[in-house]
């Protein structure tokens, strides 16, 4: 959350009420394998209802299978790339998300070539 008065106004709010999904408010990406769901949008009522209540759901239109990126994207942490031009895709916005994806691509690694 970046504002700290919209993060308290959500825990003041969410002491007196239950978390509840708003599809208009609450968006986010679901991303497979690493079971994270990456919040944008509704960020300060989504962060109150886990921390205060530890509880609420949302639900996300975008599911990202990163599994199946393995063999064509990898990042530096500062721009996404594609495995096989080695062209730029895009900018990381958030290097946390890159660290865990290359984190997970080790780990799926690690899990396929045991299961062989």
């Amino acid at each position: 959350p970046y504002n700290i008065d919209r993060k308290k106004n959500s825990i003041i709010n969410l002491s007196k009420l239950d978390f509840e999904y708003d599809s208009i408010n609450h968006m986010g990406i679901y991303y497979t394998f690493i079971d994270i769901c990456y919040v944008y949008n509704g960020i300060h009522s989504t962060s109150s209802g886990i921390e205060l209540k530890k509880e609420g759901n949302i639900r996300v239109k975008d599911v990202v299978k990163i599994e199946e990126l393995f063999d064509y994207v990898y990042t530096d942490g500062e721009k996404w790339y594609d495995t096989n031009l080695g062209e730029e895709i895009d900018i990381v916005i958030d290097c946390r998300l890159a660290i865990l994806y290359e984190v997970a691509k080790i780990k799926y690694e690690i899990i396929k070539k045991s299961s062989d």
